[in-house]
This record gives C-alpha cells, structure tokens and sequence, in this order.
C-alpha cells in the first residue's frame, strides 16, 4: 500500500539537482502518494515541476523535474567551462569562488548583471501554473518579507513566476521581486522548508517527509574571507529548519495532553527526514552556482545514492505510526 505523505524541500542553489535525484528514487519506489508539497528556492522550484507532473503525467511525474533541470544546465552562463580542464569540478569551483566574492562588490541592480531575467525564463519555460491550478495536490512556497524579516507563505493561486522568482532570490545576484507593493527575498532567510504550512493544513497528510540539502554540520574552522562568508550563509540556511524542529518538539510535549492538540496538529503530526549526504559537506558552498550540467548530473545521483540507502534502512516503515527522527537527539547533538 502507498502511504500519504507531505513534502518539504530545502533549497539550496544548484544542489536542488539533489532532491530531483531523490525525489526521483522515491516516486520510482512505489511507496508514497505525495499530497502536499512544500519548498523553498530550489525547493520550491522542485515542488512546482513535481506538482504538475503528478497532474500531468502521472506514470512518469520526475519527468518535469528531469526537463527544469535540464534547462537550468542548458541556459545555464557556466557551459562554455563544462569542457576540458574546467569539466572537472575541483578545477573548476575555486575560480568559481574567485568570481562570487568579486561580484559581493557589485549590485544587482545593475541592468547587465541581472540574473533574474534567466532565472525567470527558466520558470516560464519549465512550469505550467494551469497544471498547478488543476492539480488536488497542495502546493505551498516560501519568501521571506524584505521589510519585516517574516515568512511569506505563497500557495493556490498566489503561486505563479514571480513568486516562485522571489522565493529564489539571493540578494546579492538578484534584485529584490516585488509582489503587491512589497519586496521579496530568498525565503531560506525566514523558513527553509516550511513546515509549518503542512502541520496547520487538515487536508495534508500527518506524515510529513524533510529533503534536507544543506548538512548541519561542516567540518573545520573557516579563515578566509569567502570561507567565512559561506559559512555564515550556510549556518542561516539551517538556523530555520533547527528552530521549527526545536518548535516542533516543545509544541508537541506541550500540547500532547491538551484540548487544544488536535487542532494544533502536532500530537499526531509525524516528522521523518532524508538528511544531507555526507558528501555535500566536502563540497565548498559555491558549489551551490555551479549550474554546469555535469555537476548537476552528479548532484542527481548523490540523491539517489541517498534516497535508496534511507529506504534500505527502512525508515518509511514507520510512516503512519510514529515520526523516524529523534528530534530531542537531533538536537542535542547538533547545538
């Protein structure tokens, strides 16, 4: 029997080809009936090309994922060194780093370094929001509020390019998006993924499934100034999947023999994760604009490699009885 499941997908640049990679393992397993998805940035991206291949193409619902990667590799600025000497990744992303720590000089804003436009023709070339409009399966996306550091919840027909453009845009490569009068930013700043949305919608599955991109844990002390900055971004990425894990732990011993429980959703709501593989942890984080097709296809297979070691541990077994991760532990160990 397949069992109902929410998903929640971390972004986290070029390294959402990891949760294709996964995703793709998981709908090829048969297990699961995806109801409700939920992303930020490349997650949201992801859940978006998801959502309307189950509407679309039901028999073979990676296929939309397969073709918005392939057009992030096609467009993608960085071809030209998907050949010879630069096709290799560690010869390639130092002189990657190099050019993302030059470009921390200069703004977005400037008419001919705006990669919004590219990334806005890949959104209109790869996602059919009528498919998204039919579809029963709840669709969610996140951005974070320039003016008020908060959570933008976008979901139904709220969806559409430019929120999934804001949702997606790192400030410092692209300009903030604006939607009704306010501006927009990368919703890893405030909820990456959301999971909030999941827990509070009655109609989405209880079993609600992370796709984690970004690992908690890096080893090393970081002492350049790109080092450093990369860090800091990564620690910030992650800071809000700690804080809802955390919230969710202390709501659930709160309200578990409450009144208020049921409606609250948290004392039969259960959490599992397909945590980072350890592999992204050597990666630098510029790895993260590496859009070169090779390293996507890399990625793709690291989360396959991934999802088919979480499903031999048998961890979906527990889908329908009781959440796979231990959050208390989770914790402890990773503060």
């Amino acid at each position: 029997m397949t069992k109902p499941v929410s998903l929640a997908l971390q972004g986290g640049g070029s390294h959402g080809a990891y949760t294709w990679g996964v995703l793709e393992v998981l709908l090829e397993s048969g297990l699961f009936e995806i109801k409700a998805a939920s992303g930020t940035s490349a997650g949201a991206l992801n859940a978006a090309a998801l959502v309307q291949g189950l509407e679309e193409n039901p028999d073979c619902p990676d296929a939309q994922m397969a073709y918005l990667w392939s057009e992030i590799g096609r467009r993608s600025p960085l071809v030209p060194f998907d050949l010879g000497m630069m096709a290799d990744t560690q010869a390639f992303q130092p002189w990657l780093a190099t050019l993302r720590l030059v470009g921390q000089f200069a703004s977005p804003y400037l008419a001919s370094l705006n990669s919004g436009e590219l990334l806005e023709a890949i959104i209109r070339s790869s996602i059919d929001f009528e498919a998204l409009e039919k579809s029963k399966v709840r669709l969610f996306v996140c951005a974070t509020d320039v003016a008020n550091g908060r959570a933008r919840i976008f979901q139904d027909l709220e969806i559409d390019t430019r929120s999934l453009l804001a949702s997606a845009c790192l400030p410092d490569l692209f300009p903030a998006v604006k939607i009704e009068g306010r501006f927009y930013w990368d919703g890893g700043y405030s909820s990456n993924p959301p999971i909030r949305p999941l827990i509070n919608d009655a109609d989405a599955p209880r079993d609600i499934l992370i796709i984690q991109v970004t690992p908690f844990v890096r080893n090393g002390n970081p002492s350049t100034p790109l080092q450093i900055m990369n860090r800091a971004s990564e620690i910030t990425f992650n800071a809000s999947l700690l804080s809802a894990l955390e919230n969710f732990n202390n709501e659930f011993l709160q309200n578990r023999f409450s009144d208020k429980s049921a409606s609250l959703g948290q004392s039969y709501t259960r959490l599992h994760m397909i945590p980072a593989h350890g592999a992204l942890s050597t990666l630098p984080a510029e790895s993260k604009l590496d859009t070169r097709p090779v390293h996507l296809e890399e990625l793709r297979n690291l989360g396959k490699e991934a999802a088919k070691l979480w499903l031999e541990a048998g961890h979906h077994i527990l889908f329908g009885k009781n959440s796979s991760i231990d959050i208390p532990k989770l914790l402890e160990t990773k503060f």
